[in-house]
């Protein structure tokens, strides 16, 4: 009985909302470079967290700036939202991603592979 319990209560903790599902993530692989990238770099995930303030953040090395100031070997710390629905791929530790920034924060990010094919200063 104990464990039907655990499991039932696990279930409805790890459920989402119908109402979640409908909401676009923002920061979900991109198919395309955003109108209004200010930053591009190509970066490897160092480390996936939960902090109490920030919720869900990546901690991100730069390899590569390809558009923008930042250095090689600069560490980020930058908060995502997780999919919810499961529509969308996290990103994983130690994956090398190109991370596309404005001036108020990511505006999403791919692999090197996607951004080959949509990006020209990658090819």
């Amino acid at each position: 009985m104990r464990v039907a319990i655990a499991l039932l209560a696990a279930a409805l903790v790890h459920a989402a909302p119908v109402s979640a599902c409908t909401v676009a993530m923002p920061y979900r692989p991109l198919s395309s470079v955003p109108p209004s990238t200010a930053r591009t770099s190509i970066v490897d995930i160092v480390a996936l967290s939960v902090d109490r303030r920030q919720g869900t953040v990546a901690s991100v090395q730069v390899v590569r700036p390809i558009r923008g100031s930042d250095r090689p070997g600069t560490r980020l710390t930058l908060p995502y939202v997780l999919s919810v629905c499961g529509e969308t791929r996290e990103p994983r530790k130690g994956e090398r991603l190109v991370m596309y920034f404005g001036s108020a924060g990511v505006l999403g990010w791919a692999t090197l592979a996607e951004a080959r094919r949509f990006d020209p200063r990658l090819r």
